[in-house]
């Protein structure tokens, strides 16, 4: 009796197992290179596997050689994670690629893995005559990819209805005649096949399944909040006061100064731009902008601090001693403001969590910057040394104006950032970042990109020094970096805005989940805020920070759970409607019925023998 009973109890076990495997199979759509030199067309055979796990990712392929896959697999697992509004750390993923070729471009197998991810997650099945090529963006969006018409032509070989391409690129250009073909109209007559444009995932999966994943729009009124405006004014006004009289008493000083012409211009130049600076800030205060206006009033304060060094420099006979002293008096300056801080910091109120963050990456940053000016001292630089060290007693400056919002904000909690929580947040962010930057330097180079890099080599020194919320924010801006030279391959003079707007509304969504719970994102939106005073006049800078926008929103989640120890539930916005696809229920009824009569059959026998 015993034994049958251990059979029937490791038989319910391992078909419990089994199912808990989900399955999806799809193609690969690329390109390889013959013998010859040619390309042609080839297809892989793709399959992605979810097991009971921990947010691990394992990839096997064959052969497959010239793609990272392991990078383009992790930023699928967390596009379609993200996408569908899934907690993915409960499963493993398994990625198989097998291939008679070897494929060039490999990163135009994103969005299908993503879809395949997806499906997986959903426990649905994928159409078998539809295919797609595109790399995948961390934001969703589906990026370009070359060789068009040779992937069109092998999807249409393994009996493709629906070939899905990133958006614009439907036509590609004939080298023999030197005119473009409208491919989805010529494969419609030639292949019976639809070619059809994509713009991102969600559109995407709507192809290969039938679900509809609507994403809510939210509008600026709906993340308004009288709070961030009151704490905002009052930063806004205390560095507007203070950049106007730095730069009334340096102009001052500048003009009765007796520097010669050639130095006494550059300098001129550079009060102009303080003054110009200054003016910026007074119309953003105006306009209720009031991070806008505290970033302009630190560019004028940077500004005109220089100039103030730089006379005094000048007049003292271009004495190196002179820049040295000035270098050590602003690390002393750091060094004592961090242990006053680090002493006093207390925690009770929720808004208090963000705003030290804050002050402790501004305190590291201006300590960075010390750096560079020693390091540009060293060289004999003196100029630049005198510049960074006028920047980094700015930096610091800001840092203690940020500590007087703390008045802002009272409570009764009794909190502290755990160590352990903000290195697990940190290490986790570096290698999300890690992840992003190899998958975007597999498909583009530029200086944004270079940006992250120099961003995530920050990180990584920052969390081996054990400045774990230095860390976090380097890691964060790495992220938004990475993403961004990826989304921007394909956006032009006459796209940019479209694009703006896009990540526009992305971080007004992120920035939305954050209050919904319960927090007040300040960095967030002081970022869009700036962001979206830049667009028309620096169109890039404008996305970088409003793509800062949308991390530092997670920043707050972070923070939040580094002080509690409380993740903090996802709120479910995205909404996913019943497919119009005949699903195949008869593994699943087998399975209900199978373990059903085994349930019976062991409650049989121990009432038996009862």
């Amino acid at each position: 009796m015993r034994r049958i009973l251990a059979v029937l109890l490791i038989l319910f076990f391992v078909l419990g197992t089994a199912s808990a495997a989900r399955i999806v199979d799809t193609k690969i759509i690329g390109v390889t290179e013959t013998e010859s030199g040619e390309v042609k067309g080839v297809v892989a055979n793709l399959t992605v596997e979810l097991h009971n796990g921990t947010g691990r990712v394992f990839v096997y392929t064959n052969p497959l050689t010239q793609i990272d896959t392991q990078a383009s697999a992790r930023l699928a697992k967390e596009v379609a994670c993200s996408t569908l509004d899934i907690n993915c750390s409960r499963y493993d993923f398994f990625y198989i690629i097998n291939s008679d070729s070897e494929i060039i471009g490999g990163p135009s197998a994103g969005a299908a893995m993503t879809i395949a991810t997806m499906a997986a997650l959903q426990n649905v099945s994928l159409r078998e005559n539809v295919y797609i090529t595109g790399t995948i963006n961390p934001a969703g969006s589906i990026g370009p990819v070359g060789e068009i018409f040779k992937k069109a032509e092998a999807a249409y070989g393994i009996g493709a209805k629906v070939f899905l391409v990133p958006k614009g690129e439907s036509k590609v250009y004939d080298e023999e005649t030197g005119e473009y073909i409208d491919l989805a109209l010529s494969a419609e007559k030639s292949w019976d096949m639809s070619i059809v444009e994509v713009d991102n995932i969600a559109d995407a999966y709507t192809y290969f399944t039938g679900y509809v994943i609507e994403v809510p729009k939210v509008t600026s009124a709906e993340i308004a909040s009288k709070k961030y405006n009151e704490v905002m004014k009052s930063l806004s006004e205390s560095l507007l006061e203070y950049s106007e009289k730095l730069f009334v008493s340096t102009e001052g000083k500048f003009n009765s100064s007796t520097i010669n012409v050639d130095v006494s211009d550059d300098l001129e130049v550079t009060l102009l731009k303080s003054k110009d600076y200054l003016s910026q800030a007074k119309e953003s205060y105006s306009r209720g902008d009031y991070y806008s206006s505290s970033s302009f009033s630190v560019r004028s304060l940077i500004y005109s601090n220089y100039v103030n060094y730089a006379v005094d420099y000048y007049e003292n006979g271009e004495n190196s001693s002179f820049v040295e002293s000035k270098i050590a008096k602003v690390n002393r300056s750091i060094s004592a403001f961090e242990a006053l801080f680090l002493r006093n910091m207390k925690i009770d109120d929720y808004g208090d969590i963000e705003v030290y963050s804050v002050v402790i990456d501004r305190i590291r940053e201006a300590e960075d910057i010390a750096k560079a000016a020693t390091s540009a001292y060293n060289d004999e630089d003196y100029d630049k040394a005198l510049y960074l060290a006028a920047f980094a007693e700015v930096r610091k400056n800001t840092a203690y104006d940020w500590l007087l919002l703390i008045s802002k904000f009272e409570g009764n909690l009794s909190l502290e950032f755990n160590l352990d929580n903000l290195r697990s947040v940190a290490q986790e962010r570096i290698q999300e970042s890690k992840t992003y930057i190899t998958y975007a330097s597999t498909v583009t180079e530029g200086q944004v990109l270079d940006e992250a890099r120099i961003h995530i080599s920050k990180a990584i020194d920052a969390y081996n020094s054990g400045k774990y919320i230095f860390a976090l924010f380097e890691a964060s801006k790495a992220r938004a970096n990475a993403n961004l030279a990826m989304e921007i391959r394909a956006v032009t003079n006459d796209t940019v805005q479209y694009k703006i707007n896009e990540l526009i509304d992305d971080s007004r969504l992120a920035i939305k989940r954050a209050e919904e719970k319960g927090l007040l994102p300040i960095l967030a939106l002081s970022y869009l805020e700036f962001g979206k005073t830049l667009r028309n006049k620096d169109p890039l800078q404008a996305l970088i920070y409003i793509s800062y926008s949308k991390e530092m929103a997670q920043i707050s989640e972070d923070l939040f759970y580094a002080t509690t120890g409380q993740k903090l539930v996802t709120h479910n916005s995205v909404i996913i409607k019943k497919p119009s696809i005949v699903e195949d229920t008869t593994l699943k009824s087998l399975y209900l019925l199978l373990t059903g009569t085994l349930f019976g059959a062991l409650l049989a026998l121990y009432i038996k023998r009862k």
